[in-house]
């Protein structure tokens, strides 16, 4: 069982050394470095164009909301409200 563990982990660590991009991400301690950040990855996985701290007046309770992060393709729009 170990053997089998140990053949998996060094097969996996072969296979992501040939085969995935150098895309790591890089979180620095700040929480805006991080949005950004989460933001150029999904701009990578997804595609399009990330919009990153938008602020939007919300017509039901007359007051503004907080969009962290929205996604713009020409698939669909999709956003994160806090």
């Amino acid at each position: 069982m170990w053997f089998e563990l140990l053949c998996e982990l060094v097969l996996y660590k072969f296979i992501r050394i040939f085969f995935a991009e150098d895309d790591l991400i890089d979180i620095e301690t700040s929480d805006s470095d991080a949005v950004f950040a989460v933001a150029s990855r999904i701009e990578k996985v997804y595609g399009g164009k990330v919009y990153v701290g938008l602020r939007i007046p919300d017509a039901d309770s007359a007051s503004w909301q907080n969009i962290n992060i929205v996604l713009s393709s020409s698939v669909a729009w999709r956003c994160r409200v806090t």
